[in-house]
């Protein structure tokens, strides 16, 4: 019967719906971040950035003895699709190496500029270290843009600190020197962090436009000993 025709090819569609589901793979569950190689690790990272799943964490830097809050480190993390943290130094090794740092030194830039902004509306004076890696100051798509857009912001420069690695700054070449010069016209400071070695040469370093070096406690008493 005509009537029945509806129902009968419905079901018919359903099945074959069904059947073409079935034949579709289930996407795999994702791997905990100690269990994943570094392959798997580095489509995590990409698969975070697409989706936008970076964190910046601020931590305040104070003043002693009365604990007032003068500055905030700016610290990057990305999530998994679990919510599982990856911390700079494991998202840092892979990510390097794949030329994925200046997307996430893109992010973390207009994330500091954000807080930037909301403590100037507070009429807050306190500044934000911004950590950027080497592989942004030579990447030709990402530097050239950045140095448009702060241009058109120098205001920043009174709150906004980059920080870079003592390993970068040392192995700086003519292209990173550039670029550095070409920030510090603006008036933007800098900062040198995981310090190593405390033998620098602090007036050049202040020619540079580098105001701020963090040095651990435990290098700085390992200096002395070995000054001792």
């Amino acid at each position: 019967p005509a009537a029945a025709e509806g129902p009968a090819l419905e079901a018919q569609t359903e099945s074959t719906q069904a059947l073409a589901d079935s034949d579709v793979p289930p996407p795999k569950p994702e791997k905990r971040l100690e269990d994943m190689n570094d392959s798997e690790l580095l489509d995590t990272i990409r698969r975070s950035l697409e989706t936008n799943r970076v964190d910046l964490y601020l931590q305040p830097v104070v003043s002693l003895p009365q604990r007032k809050t003068l500055y905030y480190e700016g610290l990057s993390r990305l999530r998994t699709n679990k919510g599982e943290l990856i911390m700079p130094r494991d998202y840092m090794r892979v990510a390097e190496p794949a030329g994925m740092m200046p997307t996430v030194d893109n992010i973390l830039l207009f994330r500091c500029i954000q807080v930037v902004r909301k403590l100037a509306q507070r009429n807050s004076k306190a500044g934000v270290f911004c950590n950027i890696s080497a592989f942004s100051l030579l990447d030709e798509d990402f530097f050239p843009q950045f140095i448009d857009y702060m241009q058109h912001n120098t205001d920043l420069a009174q709150h906004l600190i980059f920080e870079f690695s003592q390993m970068t700054v040392n192995g700086a070449g003519p292209v990173e020197r550039a670029s550095l010069e070409a920030l510090a016209e603006l008036g933007f400071r800098f900062s040198m962090d995981q310090v190593t070695n405390l033998r620098f040469d602090a007036a050049t370093l202040h020619d540079r436009n580098f105001r701020f070096i963090k040095v651990s406690a435990a290098t700085m008493l390992e200096g002395t000993h070995t000054a001792g």
